[in-house]
């Protein structure tokens, strides 16, 4: 898994990452994306279908795509943005 946060400006933070296509990698994307979230002060219920969606998103790329999982997470005060990118063959 690679890692690359950076805060984009003062109410925005954003991080990717590149998973392998493992069982494992839905289990790691939900835990960046709950991680992220504790940096904002999102309620706990967008917070918790963030984690959700992206779980089950990257549970998809690994079982379909089977190729490396990027996994981008850019938050600002009001939201969260999830976006989970395959190489498909």
């Amino acid at each position: 898994m690679t890692h690359s946060p950076f805060a984009a400006d003062a109410t925005s933070f954003i991080t990717t990452v590149r998973l392998r296509p493992r069982g494992s990698a839905p289990r790691a994307a939900r835990r960046v994306v709950r991680d992220a979230c504790t940096r904002s002060a999102l309620p706990d219920a967008l917070i918790g279908h963030a984690v959700r969606v992206t779980g089950e998103l990257v549970s998809s790329s690994v079982r379909q795509a089977r190729s490396a999982i990027d996994v981008h997470v850019e938050l600002d005060s009001d939201r969260v943005t999830v976006r989970v990118h395959d190489r498909l063959a």
